[in-house]
């Protein structure tokens, strides 16, 4: 397993990331992919079976990896809400359209890290590796949330 010297993740552990994207063999291959490169991986299908593990899973949660566009709660808000509980979480968000307006209006602009998909193995971990170094995220209110 790799271990990472970076952010808030210990050089003795590897990180653990949560993958959440309502496609299940998207969130499978992607789970696959992160496990293969030698990080901890949990998924789920579902923003709010995240919001759940964020509330009562014993343990760091490093990087939530989230798709833009989610049935329940849409990757951005998903993350307001896990950042909201779990401060310490740095957030990747990927998507198949990077035009959608919750990538160019909400996700770019506050400079949240984004990888469009389709992806390579080695694309998804120089994005990890690029989010789990960047500061804390910030939390953010938007109106309707």
């Amino acid at each position: 397993m790799k271990t990472l010297n970076m952010g808030n993740v210990s050089p003795l552990r590897p990180a653990t990331i949560l993958v959440v994207d309502d496609q299940e063999m998207v969130r499978v291959t992607i789970a696959a992919m992160l496990s293969r490169l030698g990080f901890r991986v949990r998924s789920t299908g579902s923003s709010h079976d995240a919001l759940h593990m964020a509330r009562w899973l014993a343990g760091p949660i490093d990087l939530l990896l989230s798709d833009v566009l989610l049935p329940d709660i849409n990757g951005p808000d998903l993350a307001d809400a896990f950042v909201a509980l779990r401060p310490e979480c740095r957030v990747l968000f990927v998507a198949g359209y990077s035009g959608h307006p919750l990538v160019t209006e909400r996700i770019l602009p506050r400079g949240d890290a984004f990888l469009a998909k389709p992806f390579l193995p080695h694309d998804l971990e120089e994005k990890v590796r690029e989010a789990l170094a960047m500061p804390r995220r910030e939390r953010v209110l938007h109106a309707g949330c």
